[in-house]
Parts: C-alpha cells; sequence; structure tokens
C-alpha cells in the first residue's frame, strides 16, 4: 500500500503533468488537427481540433481511408461550447458524434490539482511552526526556537 505522502505526491505532480498536456493541445488543435479512425470499419472516430475533442461512433462518411491524420487547420477559430452532430452515409448508416471544448477538462483537472497541492501543503505544516515552518516535534517548550513566535 501506498503511503498517503507518496500518494499525495504522486497525485500533485500527475496532475500538473496532466494540465500541462491538455494546455499544450487546447493550444495547439487552434493550428492543427488530429484526427483517428478505427482501422476495423469506422466505428469509432477520435478528433482534436479547434479547441475541441470529440468522439464519434459509426460508419465516417468524410473519409474512405482508415488511420491517422494530422493536419494544420488555417483561419478556424476556437470553439467554446458543447456540441453533438448526427449525419447520414451515403449508403444510409448513421453516424453521431459528441464534441466537449478542451477547456472544460483543463479547468477540472487543474481545479482538481490545486486543491490537491493545497491539502498536501496545510498538510505538511502539521507539527511546524506557523511562522517559520520550524519543526517543533519533541520540544517541550511552547515556543518556537527558530524565530521564538509562542506556539
Amino acid at each position: 500500500m501506498i503511503s498517503r505522502p507518496k500518494f499525495r505526491k504522486f497525485c500533485k505532480w500527475t496532475g500538473l503533468v496532466l494540465c500541462a498536456v491538455l494546455l499544450a493541445v487546447w493550444i495547439g488543435s487552434r493550428w492543427y488537427s488530429f484526427v483517428w479512425l478505427s482501422p476495423t470499419g469506422g466505428i469509432c472516430i477520435v478528433l482534436f481540433s479547434q479547441g475541441c475533442s470529440g468522439c464519434g461512433i459509426g460508419d465516417v462518411p468524410i473519409w474512405d481511408d482508415r488511420g491517422c491524420y494530422f493536419g494544420a487547420t488555417y483561419g478556424s477559430k476556437l470553439l467554446w461550447g458543447f456540441y453533438h452532430s448526427e449525419f447520414q452515409n451515403s449508403n444510409a448508416t448513421r453516424s453521431r458524434a459528441a464534441f466537449v471544448p478542451l477547456w472544460f477538462p483543463l479547468l477540472i483537472s487543474c481545479a482538481g490539482t490545486v486543491w490537491v497541492w493545497h491539502v498536501d501543503r496545510r498538510q505538511s505544516r502539521t507539527g511546524m511552526c506557523k511562522q517559520c515552518g520550524y519543526d517543533l516535534s519533541g520540544l517541550t517548550d511552547s515556543t518556537c526556537p527558530e524565530c521564538g513566535v509562542n506556539t
């Protein structure tokens, strides 16, 4: 079992890396698009473009080839809202897609990361001088020997 300080440290740094990656993808999706089509017949599509992340189910009518696509999106604006789409292919198969703006998971992950950093900072100060941070464990006197504050 992982001890609590190690788990908090893991959560702090993992959250920070996740926030940095989401921020980079959100900013980068303004100029570049990434699309992945399932090689098993277009069952799934994953998209990062114009500040949104999308996932679709069904046969994708736009491309005949399967695989990954990466390209520039010149002149496009960031999309800020949630939306979904439904379209019908020429052979009458339906496809559905939902899109989430990347600022939303970025906001949630940043809020969680800030909370974990705050809780860890507060918890690590237990048993320490509130003024200077000196470790007070083992002292019988209620005065900090470092700064003289009465704890």
